[in-house]
């Protein structure tokens, strides 16, 4: 279900960049491996932009769940944009993630990834201390680029939204 949103993010945030005519390339995952090996190296003129989930968290208001039988979660993003060629270019890009979380906060059934059981994910900026910033990118292996960072909050995990694991767990 995460990645189902995920790959939705992407790919909507793909449409929106493109109707803006900027050469950009929307990867989602870190751009270092965990050996340190260079996943991607954006094209001379493009801009890599990299969605990565950093952290998810249980909706949880005292100590009451929202649903018996459900999971609701927020999820923390990090859009960050690569240009080594112009800075100013990576900066617009970050600007139209912003644009588009401003006029794309809230999702529901109607309109967003067709996850059953989901009612309403709202979006919004997350603002992170300058020292949490620095060890994201440090646990990243990544310098520090230009990045937003977005909460996703309410994703419901539902126990019929989830596949059942084929196999047998014998042994565990």
């Amino acid at each position: 279900m995460i990645s189902i949103l995920t790959e939705f993010l992407q790919n909507e945030i793909t449409d929106f960049i493109s109707t803006t005519g900027k050469n950009v390339q929307v990867h989602v995952g870190p751009i270092i491996g965990a050996e340190g090996e260079v996943h991607l190296v954006n094209a001379a003129g493009e801009s890599l932009l990299l969605i990565n989930m950093i952290n998810l968290s249980e909706e949880i208001y005292g100590t009451v769940k929202m649903q018996p039988n459900a999971t609701s979660l927020n999820l923390k993003f990090m859009f960050s944009v690569s240009n080594n060629e112009n800075y100013l270019e990576a900066l617009g890009v970050l600007s139209d993630v912003i644009a588009f979380f401003t006029s794309n906060h809230t999702y529901t059934s109607a309109n967003g990834p067709g996850i059953e059981g989901l009612r309403q994910m709202n979006f919004k900026m997350y603002n992170m201390e300058d020292k949490d910033l620095s060890g994201v990118f440090i646990s990243m292996g990544m310098k520090k680029i230009p990045s937003v960072f977005y909460e996703c909050r309410m994703v419901t995990i539902k126990e019929e939204t989830v596949a059942p694991i084929a196999g047998n767990l014998s042994g565990w």
